[in-house]
């Protein structure tokens, strides 16, 4: 969101108009660059568990599945809050106070899940979060396979399909409006 708010604000996207770049090729570049970010930070997450002593327990290539969904899905969701709500760079803080933190919250990243009313419960499972937390855990710590935890990674595949065409469609709305300007 930062990065794609950071380059309108400074005018980059009006010399893009300019260059051979084609939007397509622009979105992919930022989508791929905040992908291997995520990646970098899932291996640095790992390896400090590791050295902790905390093991993988569950198929490895399943983990990577949720993780690169979870990583794809949000980097959609981040097109989508970057171009159609965010104007400063200022707005992203705000933004992410204002969506990501009750999301956090609400999908067991402070606290259990488990712990939580009923009401909130069922809140939940609408809260990508929620699934994301529930179906690596199930895979890392109790060894889960995809039948155990096959709504909540279902969930994750619609929701990351969902938002990368969000995050697209946004991204070309935003660019026909700067072309304007």
């Amino acid at each position: 969101m930062a990065t794609v708010v950071s380059e309108r604000e400074q005018l980059t996207l009006k010399r893009l108009f300019i260059s051979p770049l084609s939007g397509t090729s622009y979105f992919l570049g930022i989508f791929l660059a905040h992908c291997f970010i995520g990646i970098g930070q899932t291996l640095l997450v790992y390896a400090m568990a590791a050295f902790w002593g905390a093991g993988f327990n569950g198929n490895l290539w399943l983990g990577i599945a949720i993780i690169l969904l979870s990583i794809i899905a949000y980097v959609g969701v981040g097109f989508v809050l970057g171009t159609q709500l965010a104007r400063r760079t200022e707005d992203v803080n705000s933004l992410v106070a204002a969506f990501g933190v009750p999301l956090l919250i609400l999908g067991g990243a402070f606290l259990p899940a488990s712990l939580f009313p009923e009401s909130l419960l069922n809140l939940a499972q609408y809260n990508p979060i929620y699934h994301m937390n529930e179906a690596l855990l199930g895979v890392s710590a109790a060894g889960d396979g995809l039948t155990e935890i096959a709504s909540h990674f279902w969930f994750l595949c619609i929701f990351a399909v969902v938002m990368v065409l969000a995050g697209w469609l946004s991204y070309r709305r935003m660019l026909q409006v700067e072309r304007r300007l």
